[in-house]
Order: C-alpha cells, then structure tokens, then sequence
C-alpha cells in the first residue's frame, strides 16, 4: 500500500484555521487514535480527509497523486468512514446493511469479515433489532467489506457501555492486524487509545502533534492530566 501523505496541511472553516503545519506520512497496518479537546480540529480534519471540505493550505497526496485530482468516488475507493450512530437504520437483514455501497458482494468474504468481527450469528437478523454495540460491529464490517486502505471511525465507541468499549478497541487492533489496512480512530477514550493504538494524533494549541502512545504520553503529560482531572466523589 503507498503511503498517504500531508504537507504543510491548514485545516479549518471560512477561512479561519483550526490547525497549521500538519505534515504527516500514514502507512499500512496501523491503528491510529485522534483525540483532543473538543474543537480542536478532529472532525475537520477527518472531513478533510474524507474529501468533504476542502483545505485552507497544504496537500493531500495518495499514490503521487493530490486529492484534488480524485473524484469523490474515486476517493471514496481509498477511504470509508464508520460514523458513531446510523441517523436511520433500515429495516433490512444484517447482511445486506453489510453490502450496501460495497462492490465486494462476495459471499465468502462477507462471511470471512463476519468471523473475525464475532456477528456470524447476526447476519439473518434484522438490524433494526440489534443493540448499539451489535450495531458498531457490524458498520465496522460494512467499512471493512468496502475494501479500502483507510478507514475512519468517528467515535466508534460513544454510545457503549464501558466493557463494549473495550471490545470494540480489541476487535479494531485485531482487524488491523489481520487485514493491514490502517484504522483512524476519533475518540475520547484517551486511556483506550494510549492503550492498544499504534500511533496517537494529538490536537493541542492549533497544532497536531503525532508520535508512538509512549512518546506522545510524555511530551504532554495526558495521563496525568487525566488522573489531574478526575473526581473522586469529593
């Protein structure tokens, strides 16, 4: 898989920065955790780039070619996204939400994808009747069965109870792993991300700072921070 690339990237709206200086090269295989207050620049940056909004300054280059001379489409090949809540889930099984806007109808991987994921027992369902953590496992295959090199997951785990939280970071590592497809997470789960991502991208004054769990934990001081800010019922 070739790298994605950022140069000099300026994100934000009308003109109004949210994020300078971002350069970045992103590889296969790898979970990568976004986090930082809220405001900083995590979902402009992921509308970036999804290709929604364009950005203020800078590049976004895949395969030596820049975004802009990707169709939507063409894009959309390169990159999915899982979003935290479906707005309307269709009353249809399991296995067709899975196939909706994948060309991959393939049989075999649908059921390939529905193993590792642990939901070969749902796909005769009818997804109207899943649970919130059903349901995320199962828009996590729909993105896998797509069949891109990058997938976005804007916060994966906010309407879960904290053992499916759990879960569902261990079944992203897990797909990492065996599929070499690199996972971009959104979360407020800072524990979580520090915990099991490969790589962590920080918001932080107008800046993205980026770097291993360990080194990014260091520079900034999160857990501390974190433990900082916890009430302890006082």
């Amino acid at each position: 898989m070739d790298k994605l690339v950022l140069k000099e990237v300026v994100i934000g709206y009308n003109h109004i920065p949210l994020a300078k200086g971002i350069n970045l090269e992103v590889g296969s295989g790898k979970l990568i955790s976004l986090i930082g207050e809220n405001g900083t620049g995590k979902s402009t940056l992921m509308y970036s780039l999804l290709k929604i909004i364009p950005l203020l300054k800078g590049e976004i280059i895949y395969q030596d070619k820049s975004i802009q001379d990707y169709s939507q489409k063409s894009w959309s090949r390169i990159f999915a996204a899982v979003f935290s809540r479906v707005q309307q889930i269709p009353h249809i099984k399991v296995s067709e939400l899975i196939q909706i806007g994948s060309e991959n109808k393939d049989e075999l991987e649908l059921n390939n994808i529905s193993a590792l994921l642990e939901i070969s027992e749902l796909l005769n369902q009818y997804a109207t009747q899943l649970s919130d953590g059903q349901l995320q496992k199962v828009m996590i295959a729909r993105a896998i069965l797509q069949d891109t090199p990058y997938v976005i997951f804007d916060e994966p785990t906010a309407h879960l109870d904290y053992k499916n939280k759990r879960i569902v970071f261990e079944l992203l590592k897990k797909t990492v792993e065996v599929t070499g497809k690199t996972f971009i997470v959104i979360t407020h789960e800072v524990l979580q991300a520090l915990a099991m991502s490969d790589e962590i991208w920080m918001f932080q004054e107008k800046q993205l700072h980026v770097g291993t769990p360990e080194a990014i934990d260091l520079k900034l001081n999160i857990k501390q921070e974190i433990l900082k800010n916890i009430n302890y019922g006082k």
